[in-house]
């Protein structure tokens, strides 16, 4: 671990030190051991501590966004290295939305992207404020535009367009 959190000057930096004892007090040591040695959120970890800067959900969110990614947030978050950030699941939409769009076909990239931005994303928003936000909080977004995608490939099989007006309601 201590390897794994030595920065390029060969010392610990101070805002590592929360993630190392939050490490350290796992009640399941070879879990952790195995994690320092092989997941790709660990390899992430160790890219971000040689260079020797900070973490920042802004760092985090330049990165393109994976399962590690995902879960190294949500460490540091738990560890105490990065502050919580209010609805980040929504934060998590757009680079997912992102990737889905650009293999999409053409024609319904825009159709999707306007259901999430002006339908789903802000009901999204709207039950947040009304119920909050846990760490365990699941979205129905990916489900509800993929399943508007699917529904846009059945209509293409029946040489049907949809009417832009009616969809989402």
């Amino acid at each position: 671990m201590t390897r794994l959190l030595t920065g390029p000057d060969g010392t610990i930096a101070a805002h590592w030190h929360p993630l190392q004892e939050h490490l350290k007090a796992s009640t399941k040591p070879a879990a952790v051991l195995k994690w320092l040695r092989g997941a790709p959120a660990a390899r992430l970890l160790r890219e971000l501590v040689s260079r020797g800067q900070p973490v920042t959900h802004t760092l985090l969110d330049s990165v393109p966004p994976t399962s590690a990614v995902h879960y190294l947030r949500d460490l540091l978050v738990n560890a105490g290295v990065l502050s919580a950030r209010d609805g980040e699941y929504l934060h998590r939409i757009a680079p997912w939305l992102q990737a889905l769009l650009a293999d999409a076909p053409p024609h319904h990239a825009p159709t999707l992207a306007s259901f999430t931005r002006w339908y789903l994303r802000p009901k999204a928003r709207r039950s947040a404020a009304r119920r909050g936000v846990g760490d365990a909080t699941p979205t129905t977004i990916p489900t509800k535009v993929l399943a508007a995608s699917r529904l846009l490939d059945w209509l293409d099989t029946l040489h049907l367009v949809p009417n832009q007006a009616t969809l989402g309601r």
